[in-house]
């Protein structure tokens, strides 16, 4: 289980407690975490937290045979928040490579590992079973 939705299950357990003992005082809670962008080192970056999908959940989509990753999360203020991206989309191309059934991830790091920072990519995505193309930048590193 990811770590949001941790937080989620226990904030749920703990209003469902303080209703069984009935109690006046409700628990007072912090904002949610929110990820910071990684630090620029000069590599592209989607600024995505990614996973691979599954053969059955590739058929459910339509996509067998094809690679894909699903966005498990977005970075504030990153290339992939900046050009749209959201959580919840498939990402299957990026740079008119699409991704490898085997590999998918492997791919997509190949592209990025080639990506000419200050040129204008487009990133294919699957948006509620729909295709979306997405313009993604990556600025020029600070001097």
């Amino acid at each position: 289980i990811a770590f949001p939705y941790m937080v989620k299950i226990a904030r749920a357990a703990a209003v469902t407690l303080y209703d069984i003992a009935d109690l006046e005082a409700r628990p007072q809670w912090e904002p949610a975490y929110v990820r910071p962008a990684p630090k620029d080192d000069g590599k592209a970056r989607v600024g995505a937290y990614l996973a691979a999908l599954e053969d059955d959940e590739l058929a459910t989509l339509g996509l067998k045979g094809r690679g894909a990753l699903k966005v498990n999360d977005v970075v504030a203020g990153g290339a992939g928040q900046k050009a749209g991206l959201q959580k919840g989309d498939v990402m299957i191309a990026l740079g008119g490579t699409p991704f490898d059934v085997e590999d998918p991830r492997g791919t997509f790091t190949g592209v990025l590992e080639k990506v000419e920072r200050g040129n204008e990519y487009v990133l294919e995505v699957l948006r509620e079973g729909k295709s979306v193309e997405l313009r993604i930048v990556w600025p020029k590193p600070k001097q």
